[in-house]
């Protein structure tokens, strides 16, 4: 197993990044991939994958509190049964809030973005989310390489706004529920016939007009996508500040597998609000329809063919399946790299190589994509992010070492000594941990 993981530690933090690398970039790019196929079904999908971590995850800690097995060297066992009845419940209702309105908000997001704009946002919501509960204790390059990530967030957003005022009209449908007006006017071309064109009962069913409603849903959710660095922001924050003992001193296992529990009820009423607001929208009397109607996609079965955006549902279970191993896989790894000497560095590491492989992923020929997904990223915004990511991990480096030289002033002072040392040593610790497992 020597070659697996090197006993070198040079090497061993190579071959461990390596992996992170190809785990995480795999984890977002069959996200995306997944999503095209149940595209009229994020709602299924985001509720299906939180019931989804909570049973694997609640199982398994049932097995180890059975089994009473033990981590490395330690002789305390993993999970405990006296961790469910010792453990109070509150704090595992806050994060799991927090937890839902992430990982729904992405679901939802890789649905309706393009693949690159999917990377650029999401990854550039780490550092944003650190910028905004922990700036008075990051390093100087981490605050510069948080305001470049911002900024090309922000040149993003004027991306899809200038490509919006810049675009050409094309022959559009005025009902989009109707799949056979979308087909006839889009094999329209000039705009005389567009506007004269009419259906069986006479009515015009045409127009020839810029298709905002596009760019108004990519602006949509790549707003909402990057607002996930407010939950980010505020679970990391209550983890610090108010987790209490009785919890913060649970496994990681313990805890991530309670507040999945409590995680499924958030993500339900998520999918009903997003709903509204998603392409097409569905009713709330609509939702069990839906939900059937997205099991039946994930058997491989087609169910809507009267829109717009009709089901090609053949690959379906194929492509939900690959990605949840590849999801679980890349889980359990944080947990084992978590343990693992530089994890920080590791991890900040690896963010700066996974913008640019998925990037060039998206550009592979065929690579399945949705059909109203426009790439709206440009040269200028993923450098800014690359490179914000890059500062921010040399500046975590450089935080990282002037808290190991205060360290040993900080455990020998009293409890009521500077707790500005050490509050900036849980800040930094807790900024990195939590974007781990985000």
């Amino acid at each position: 197993m020597a070659f697996l993981l090197p006993d070198d530690p040079g090497k061993r933090k190579n071959v461990l990044t390596l992996y992170t690398v190809v785990l995480g970039a795999l984890n977002v790019i069959l996200k995306k991939i997944m999503m095209v196929p149940m595209y009229n079904y994020p709602s299924f999908v985001a509720f299906g994958q939180s019931l989804r971590n909570a049973v694997i995850f609640n199982l398994l800690v049932v097995i180890l509190s059975a089994s009473g097995a033990t981590f490395g060297d330690s002789k305390k066992p993993i999970v405990q049964w006296s961790d469910f009845t010792s453990a109070p419940i509150k704090p595992y209702i806050i994060l799991g809030l927090g937890e839902a309105m992430v990982a729904t908000t992405t679901y939802y997001a890789y649905t309706y973005l393009p693949g690159r704009l999917v990377i650029l946002v999401s990854q550039g919501s780490i550092p944003l989310a650190a910028f905004g509960y922990n700036r008075d204790h990051l390093h100087g390059r981490q605050k510069i390489g948080s305001v470049m990530v911002i900024i090309g967030l922000i040149l993003i957003f004027i991306s899809i706004y200038a490509q919006m005022t810049n675009a050409d009209k094309a022959c559009l449908p005025l009902d989009e529920t109707v799949g056979i007006t979308c087909e006839t006017c889009d094999d329209i071309d000039d705009e005389d016939t567009c506007i004269a064109k009419t259906g069986d009962d006479g009515a015009l069913i045409c127009e020839y007009d810029v298709d905002d409603s596009l760019y108004h849903r990519m602006f949509r959710w790549a707003a909402v996508l990057a607002a996930t660095a407010i939950p980010m922001t505020l679970s990391s924050f209550y983890k610090l500040r108010y987790m209490p003992d009785e919890n913060a001193k649970k496994s990681p296992l313990f805890n991530i597998a309670m507040t999945s529990i409590f995680a499924i009820p958030f993500t339900l009423l998520l999918t009903l609000g997003y709903n509204d607001i998603s392409t097409p929208g569905i009713a709330l009397s609509d939702w069990n329809e839906n939900s059937m109607d997205g099991f039946k996609c994930l058997r491989g079965t087609d169910a809507i063919d009267t829109t717009c955006v009709v089901d090609e549902c053949g690959d379906s279970l194929l492509y939900v399946n690959v990605f949840t191993l590849a999801n679980m896989l890349y889980q359990f790894f944080l947990f084992f790299l978590a343990t693992q000497e530089d994890a920080e560095d590791i991890f900040l590491l690896s963010l700066t190589f996974i913008v640019p492989v998925c990037s060039l992923s998206f550009f592979i020929p065929g690579f399945p994509e949705s059909e109203t997904a426009e790439d709206v990223s440009n040269v200028v915004s993923i450098l800014l992010i690359m490179i914000g990511l890059a500062f921010y991990r040399k500046g975590a480096l450089a935080k990282s070492k002037e808290l190991a030289e205060e360290d040993e002033d900080v455990i020998g002072e009293d409890i009521d000594g500077p707790s500005e040392k050490r509050d900036a040593m849980a800040y930094h610790k807790e900024s990195v941990k939590s974007f781990m497992v985000a």
